[in-house]
Order: structure tokens, then sequence, then C-alpha cells
């Protein structure tokens, strides 16, 4: 079932974006008709790549699958209707995302070790490497959102229902509760002294 959900998101996404462009709004376009359907094929094609292309890790590949599923029907009801009429679906959505992008993060980082046959870093390492790659990705993401608004005149840095400042400190504190839950949920499944990749 999970293959045939997969490009069904990815269709999905899509038809969002467009949504979007028709009725001008790129701060929906951008992300579901450009940035969402990319990274969902890269992460799904990861093993074609040349330096991993022999490695068999269905599992893993279902779960990476999964939580590109799950991270665009999440975000999909806020970006179309409910950030409109002033619902702070912020809070939810960036508790659920950084704890799926923790998750993929921690999936991906051993594969990149294990492909490249380096001995892979340990659970501790894999852990800390995650928050502090999850706490730059939230600044920059703000960043994103500022220049995007700059350059293509976008409302992707603005909330309708806080003055910014205030949701920009709310974002990150929701990153930062999401991103906690993923490490607690990890570190409980992560085997101490990883000699393969997650599965």
């Amino acid at each position: 079932m999970l293959h045939k959900l997969f490009p069904l998101t990815i269709i999905l996404s899509v038809a969002g974006g467009i949504f979007g462009l028709i009725t001008n709004q790129m701060v929906i376009f951008i992300p579901y008709a450009l940035i969402n359907p990319s990274l969902m094929i890269a992460f799904a094609s990861l093993r074609k790549i040349k330096f991993i292309e022999n490695i068999t890790l269905p599992s893993w590949q279902e779960k990476i699958k999964l939580l590109g599923i799950i991270t665009v029907l999440i975000d999909l009801p806020g970006s179309l209707y409910l950030h409109r009429i002033g619902i702070q679906y912020d809070i939810p959505l960036h508790i659920a995302n950084s704890f799926l992008v923790f998750l993929a993060f921690a999936l991906i980082y051993p594969i990149i070790f294990y492909a490249t046959k380096q001995r892979i870093p340990s659970k501790k390492t894999i852990l800390l490497t995650a928050i502090i790659a999850i706490a730059i990705g939230g600044l920059a993401f703000e960043g994103f959102q500022k220049l995007t608004d700059i350059i293509f005149g976008t409302h992707l840095f603005f909330d309708a229902a806080q003055p910014i400042s205030e949701d920009f400190k709310t974002d990150l504190l929701m990153d930062l509760i999401g991103t906690a839950a993923g490490y607690l949920y990890i570190k409980r499944r992560m085997p101490k002294n990883l000699t393969t990749p997650l599965s």
C-alpha cells in the first residue's frame, strides 16, 4: 500500500502547489510544487546513487517514504486553509516536522558512512549531529522564508495570528520540542554501537 500512497502524496503535494500558483499564493506553490516533491523523490532515489546502489535496505526506504507522506499530509491543511483563518496550526506542524526530520536524519546519516565503507559513528555522535543539524536547519528555514519574501514577494515569513517576532520564537520553541521528542524516540530504538545501518 505504501508504494501506491507515496506517488499519490507527491501528486497531492503538486496539486496543492498548482492551487497556490493559480490563486497567486507563491507561499504554497514553492514548497508544495517544487520543494516537497523534489525532496521526496530524492530520498526515494537514494539507492540509485552510485555509492549506495548495491545496498539493500527495503525497510529503511519504506521508513523514509512513510516520513515524507506523513509530513506532507500534516502540512497541507495548514497551508491551504488553517493558516488563513488564524488557527495556530504552526504549533503542531513545527513539532511534527522537527520530529519527522530528526528521524529522517538519524536514518540517513549512518547510511552514508555504511555506503562509503567508513566506520559508522557511535549512537551518541549520530544523535548529537542530528540535534545540531536540526538546530541549524530550523534557523536556516526561517532565514529562507525571509529571503524568499524579499526575492519573490511571497509572505512566508508571516503569521496571521500574531506578530512575526512572536511567531519566530514560537516556531523555534516548537522545533526544539519536536527535536527532543525525536531524540528520545530514536535513543530508545537505536543500538549503542551500529555495525549496520538502521533497518
